[in-house]
């Protein structure tokens, strides 16, 4: 903890005064996540533990851009993070998420929730689980707010049928980037393992943090926009899903697109315009849907984590929906 206290995932370093002295540090941490062994840590701590070591192993060397050399490449680091999270995965779900005698499921009709995405119903059991707050493991056992690393997408699962990527492009779309360095340089690592994406979009209307490092740049374009809802011109990622991806080529997709803490937000609204589609155009989805969760300083008081929780796992259970609750 006190080593990512100074540095900051989404900002390069390595080459700054007294950084020679962090690296010995990170390289350690990259060791320890390498060794673990799934199969060793007999108890949920310490497998959380060994998760949370190679999370931040994989934050520290995120956005590293210094000259001497870390002990491992980082699409090693994250799949070993995909194997000790996998494991995680596996124990009784009973164990993973605290109960919440609570929340009240609204069962949706699948007609209203089951278009726009391809549907991968043995896969989608082996995804992360979804909490009833919809934060992620990482909140849960290390009281990180925002983390991107805990998620298992469907090329990692055992029931995903390889074919499907060979069938036509790898397309990742980044609807909020907010800075390379944050979900969308993530996600390319995350798939890393199985693939580099054909094609990369980013929309962002801020430039702020938009500088792509090398080794990244190929078939990345970056789509300086504003995003609208249901507007069917350029500004609607509903339009540019139809008029530049096909069905063949598998999509994934991440939408954080919000203005403010209060008030309605957007992304509830993508989310129902997407399941409305007769085209299932998008196979993995990242959504993070805001509501009313004080804690977190959200006042969005359209909306409810009961909500939030039952219309991803709702789209999960009915649809196959492969659907991540985003960060």
């Amino acid at each position: 903890d006190a080593l990512n206290q100074k540095i900051r995932f989404d900002a390069p370093w390595g080459n700054r005064q007294g950084d020679d002295k962090i690296v010995p540090k990170v390289a350690a941490a990259i060791r320890s996540c390498l060794g673990a062994v799934p199969n060793a840590l007999a108890s949920k701590t310490d497998m959380c533990n060994a998760i949370a070591v190679c999370a931040h192993s994989w934050k520290e060397m995120n956005a590293y851009v210094g000259i001497i050399k870390l002990p491992a490449a980082i699409t090693s680091v994250v799949a070993k993070h995909q194997q000790l999270l996998s494991a995680y995965v596996s124990r009784p779900r009973a164990e993973l998420l605290a109960p919440c005698p609570a929340c009240v499921m609204f069962p949706k009709p699948s007609a209203a929730i089951c278009g726009g995405i391809q549907s991968y119903p043995a896969a989608v059991s082996e995804l992360e689980p979804l909490y009833f707050d919809g934060r992620n493991m990482m909140y849960h056992e290390s009281a990180v707010t925002i983390d991107f690393t805990p998620y298992i997408p469907l090329p990692a699962t055992r029931s995903f049928n390889k074919q499907v990527l060979r069938q036509g492009r790898t397309i990742l779309l980044v609807a909020g980037a907010n800075g390379f360095y944050r979900g969308a340089k993530f996600l390319m690592d995350r798939y890393s393992p199985f693939f580099n994406f054909d094609l990369v979009y980013l929309f962002e209307p801020d430039l702020t943090g938009m500088r792509i490092p090398e080794g990244y740049q190929t078939n990345v374009t970056f789509m300086q926009m504003f995003l609208k809802v249901g507007s069917r011109d350029d500004s609607d990622l509903i339009t540019f899903l139809h008029t530049h991806v096909h069905e063949d080529d598998f999509v994934v997709l991440m939408y954080d697109v919000d203005e403010g803490t209060r008030g309605p937000s957007m992304e509830w609204g993508f989310l129902a315009d997407l399941a409305s589609q007769a085209r299932p155009l998008v196979d993995e989805l990242y959504i993070e849907l805001h509501f009313w969760y004080p804690h977190l300083s959200w006042k969005h008081e359209r909306h409810t984590g009961y909500e939030a929780h039952a219309i991803l796992t709702q789209m999960r259970e009915v649809c196959g929906a492969a659907v991540h609750a985003w960060p």
